[in-house]
């Protein structure tokens, strides 16, 4: 359910609209966790520029989406899938990469299928730049983020500041701040 509104965090939290990386390398969220053959990802993102040089990357080499304002593309393992879509700087978009039925959708219109996928997919899926690789950064905002397997939610992040000021994301699943 993507119905952010109904999501309540604990005392000392504040939900926030969304975090933003301006295209800081260093600047990403670990969420410890690793995909598998059951795992959907569903991500409600927006980029702050387009072209190139400026895209948009979450996750590992091993599992993972990129945006820019001509294509969606996503990896997992050894492969690599490009999608021609269009939209615009700011525009929320809603990513889905299912492993189960190896589709690809982008605002609920599945855009591309995956070939069969090997496992295991290593390496943590970090928000805000690749796993590994300070040169492919995220730029632009996310404003929801979630993993689910077998169709049950596993993490559920949430945009949101802590009572000491920090930035981050909370796991409404695990209580987890990231």
């Amino acid at each position: 359910d993507f119905d952010i509104a109904k999501i309540v965090l604990p005392s000392g939290y504040t939900k926030l609209n969304y975090i933003e990386n301006q295209g800081n390398a260093s600047t990403y969220i670990d969420t410890n966790y690793v995909a598998n053959a059951n795992t959907k990802l569903r991500a409600l993102v927006s980029i702050n520029a387009t072209g190139y040089n400026s895209m948009g990357y979450i996750g590992t080499y091993r599992y993972g989406f990129q945006l820019n304002g001509s294509r969606v593309a996503t990896f997992v393992n050894t492969s690599y899938y490009l999608y021609p879509v269009n939209f615009s700087i700011g525009q929320k978009k809603l990513v889905e990469i299912d492993n189960i039925s190896k589709k690809v959708s982008l605002d609920g219109v599945v855009i591309g299928t995956m070939a069969t996928i090997s496992y295991p997919i290593g390496g943590t899926y970090w928000i805000g730049r690749l796993n590994g690789d300070y040169g492919e950064y995220f730029n632009g905002k996310i404003y929801y983020h979630e993993f689910l397997e077998n169709g049950v939610s596993v993490q559920k992040l949430i945009p949101c500041e802590d009572g000491n000021g920090n930035i981050g994301m909370y796991d409404v699943v695990t209580d987890t701040f990231f």
